[in-house]
């Protein structure tokens, strides 16, 4: 007896011909998922390779509560006088806040605030009078209250009133005295940068004053330093990789100093901040600054949970679909069976 044909039939279950209809599995368009399944999958392994071939970080701004409490300036004190042109400034300040110290309201050096409650900046001085202030910040730099003005002297042995001939000159590794006739400083636009341990994080510089060519001597604050000679013109980049993270976030204090070709000196104290990259979160940054603050790339943590789904729903369609194979071979031999029992002996 010739094999019997089986066909199934197709059950449809119409609520109304205009709202859709509930269609029997046999109508399940396997090939189509799996063009569908293999276009998303092209996407999301080139989207994938874009993000890990580029940094791409979002912009966000975490403003917090804006500082309250004004900074205060301990040493020096009021009209203290110094034979060296860098002096350290120091005092007490609100924790967790960015201390930005103006020299003449001219920014010349930048320091977190401690757990303690104190901040300590080195700072160049100008000849003759020099108007120390220290103002308060948020990560988003918004200022708090500024701090009283505490004015001080840089005095030479050429310049201004004289020295005792017996005191030795001033000195200070590497550098010399600042310039007598000319503001010599430096200027830069962000008092901090942050990277992920293990990128490169770079600086921009522009030099004011002075005569090139310039050396540059800049120490990194994890106990590496560089020095860049023959420097022309009045810009210059410095690139560093900071690989000794031990915490989720460390701050480094960058120190930049530059050299003239006549030995006059002006230096920058900054932050470096470093972020784990393991750590998920948003990147927090400065209004108008390409450099996260946060600890992570967030688009590679979408990219990780997309990546999740799509491969569960690959999953469940090879699931559905052996399954259905599964069903119709059971259902074929029940069916082969029942024939065999009618046939007549």
């Amino acid at each position: 007896m010739p094999e019997p044909v089986i066909k199934y039939s197709r059950l449809k279950l119409t609520h109304r011909t205009h709202t859709g209809k509930k269609l029997h599995k046999s109508h399940t368009s396997y090939p189509l998922l799996a063009l569908l399944l293999l276009m998303v999958g092209v996407i999301l392994t080139a989207t994938t390779l874009q993000v890990m071939a580029a940094d791409v970080t979002v912009t966000a701004v975490a403003n917090g509560s804006p500082p309250v409490q004004a900074a205060v300036i301990l040493s020096p004190e009021q009209n203290d006088s110094f034979t060296d042109s860098s002096v350290p400034v120091s005092g007490t300040c609100e924790a967790g806040y960015y201390i930005k110290l103006y020299r003449n309201d001219i920014f010349s050096g930048a320091a977190i605030c401690t757990v303690g409650g104190t901040f300590s900046i080195t700072t160049d001085l100008f000849t003759g009078r020099n108007d120390l202030q220290a103002r308060t910040y948020n990560i988003a730099d918004n200022e708090g209250p500024r701090s009283q003005i505490v004015t001080v002297y840089y005095y030479t042995p050429d310049v201004g009133e004289p020295i005792d001939p017996d005191t030795k000159p001033p000195s200070y590794q590497p550098g010399g005295k600042p310039d007598p006739d000319t503001p010599f400083y430096l200027a830069t636009e962000y008092f901090f940068k942050a990277a992920f341990s293990g990128q490169k994080i770079s600086w921009d510089f522009e030099i004011m004053g002075g005569k090139g060519p310039y050396t540059v001597y800049v120490v990194w604050g994890d106990g590496y330093s560089d020095v860049y000679t023959d420097k022309t013109g009045n810009k210059f980049t410095i690139e560093h990789v900071y690989n000794t993270l031990k915490e989720q976030r460390e701050h480094y204090a960058l120190t930049v100093r530059v050299v003239d070709s006549q030995g006059y000196n002006a230096s920058l104290q900054l932050i470096s901040i470093m972020n784990d990259p393991n750590i998920i979160s948003g990147a927090l940054v400065r209004p108008n600054d390409s450099s996260p603050f946060g600890t992570i790339n967030l688009f590679s943590g979408i990219l990780k949970l997309v990546w999740s789904a799509y491969g569960v729903i690959l999953l469940m369609g090879i699931a559905f679909w052996l399954g259905e194979r599964r069903g119709e071979s059971i259902a074929a031999a029940w069916y082969r069976r029942r024939l065999r029992r009618r046939q007549p002996v």
